[in-house]
C-alpha cells in the first residue's frame, strides 16, 4: 500500500466516526490530540461542526507576531497544569524569553505551531493567518488567550487578531529581545487600551512623541497596566482613565512622576488599585518623592500614609519604589 492509499484509508476511518451517536463522537474528540481534532475539524463542515459541539477545551492559547512574518506562531496548552508553569502565562514584568520553534512538538506541555503548519490554506482568498485564527477561535473552546506582539505593525487598529478574540488574558507588546526596540504611535497606544479588552497589559515601546497621555478609559476589568519603560508617559490623570485598576507597573520614570502617581493614589482616583511599583529612571530624591505627601517614618525604607492605608517602601541605591496597601503589605 503506497502513501496516497495509506492517508486515503485514514481518512475513511476518520469520516466512520461522524456516523456514531454525539454523545459517543464528543468523547472520542475530547481523547484526541489537538492535532487530529484540529485535522478533524478542517474535513468538511459537518467535522467541523462535531468538533464544535464536542466542547474541545484548550486551557491557554497564545498568538505571537514575531519579527519574521514566517516565524509568527500560536501556543497551546490543553490542561490548566501545563498552562500554570508555561512560557504562555506571562511573568512578572519581564517575562521569559524562551525560542521554541518546533512545529507539532509537545513541548513542557505546550504545542507550538507556525502559522503554516496549519492546512487551510488553498480553501479561500482570505490570508492563511485570518482564516486559521477565525477557524481556532470558533471550533474550539478556551478561556484564557494571550498576544503577544513582537513586530511593528501598520494600522493597528485594523489587526486582524482583533476581529476573533474579543477578550485576552493578557496583551503584551514588547521586543523579542531586551536590546531591541520597537516603535509604536500613541495612537496605537490608546486604542489597545481603549479597545481591546484585556486582564493585563504590558508595553515596552518607543513612542512617536515626547509625551503620551492617555486619552480613554481603559477596560473596566483590568487587573495589570505595565509600562516596561515609561519616561514619555504624563502621570498627571492617568489614574483618573483607570478607575478600576488594581495593579500599575511604571518602569523609568523619574521623581515627580512618582510622586504625581502616589499622591493620586493616596487620594483614591483610581479606587480598586492595590499596588504601584517602579523601577525609576535614574537614581530619585526622597524628597522629590514624598512632596506633600505625609507620612509615618516606620524605618529607613518604609513609611506608611497618615491615615494608615498604604505602606510605601523605597530603595533610593536600587532605584525602586512600591506602594500597597497595608491590608497587602505581609502578603509581599
Amino acid at each position: 500500500m503506497d502513501n496516497k492509499e495509506k492517508e486515503s484509508e485514514d481518512d475513511d476511518n476518520i469520516l466512520e466516526i461522524l456516523k456514531l451517536s454525539t454523545a459517543c463522537v464528543g468523547k472520542i474528540i475530547n481523547s484526541m490530540e489537538f492535532t487530529d481534532a484540529f485535522t478533524l475539524s478542517s474535513l468538511s463542515n459537518r467535522s467541523k461542526n462535531c468538533v464544535r459541539s464536542a466542547n474541545y477545551q484548550i486551557a491557554g492559547m497564545k498568538f505571537e507576531f514575531c519579527n519574521s512574518e514566517d516565524d509568527d506562531r500560536i501556543l497551546l496548552a490543553r490542561t490548566t497544569h501545563a498552562l500554570a508553569d508555561s512560557i504562555i502565562e506571562p511573568r512578572d514584568s519581564h517575562p521569559q524569553r524562551w525560542s521554541i520553534f518546533l512545529p507539532k512538538r509537545e513541548v513542557m506541555g505546550i504545542l507550538t505551531y507556525r502559522y503554516k503548519d496549519f492546512n487551510l490554506v488553498g480553501r479561500t482568498n482570505v490570508d492563511c493567518k485570518e482564516l486559521a485564527t477565525n477557524h481556532l477561535m470558533n471550533v474550539f473552546k478556551t478561556d484564557k488567550t494571550y498576544v503577544t506582539i513582537n513586530q511593528t505593525i501598520k494600522n493597528l487598529p485594523d489587526f486582524f487578531l482583533w476581529k476573533y478574540v474579543k477578550k485576552f488574558k493578557c496583551v503584551e507588546i514588547v521586543p523579542k529581545e531586551r536590546a531591541d526596540t520597537l516603535n509604536i504611535t500613541t495612537d496605537d497606544i490608546n486604542f489597545v487600551l481603549g479597545t481591546v479588552k484585556s486582564l493585563n497589559y504590558r508595553f515596552s515601546v518607543n513612542i512617536n512623541e515626547k509625551v503620551f497621555k492617555l486619552k480613554n478609559s481603559i477596560y473596566d476589568e483590568c487587573e495589570l497596566l505595565c509600562f516596561d519603560d515609561a519616561h514619555w508617559l504624563d502621570t498627571e490623570n492617568l489614574l483618573t482613565h483607570t478607575p478600576l485598576l488594581k495593579k500599575l507597573r511604571l518602569n523609568g520614570i523619574h521623581g515627580k512622576q512618582i510622586n504625581t502617581v502616589l499622591k493620586h493614589m493616596i487620594r483614591g482616583d483610581s479606587s480598586k488599585l492595590v499596588e504601584f511599583s517602579t523601577f525609576a529612571g535614574y537614581r530619585f530624591v526622597e524628597n522629590d518623592i514624598f512632596d506633600g505627601i505625609e507620612t509615618k517614618i516606620e524605618n529607613i525604607q518604609n513609611r506608611k500614609t497618615t491615615d494608615g492605608r498604604f505602606q510605601i517602601s523605597y530603595c533610593t541605591s536600587m532605584r525602586r519604589v512600591r506602594c500597597i496597601e497595608s491590608s497587602m503589605f505581609n502578603m509581599f
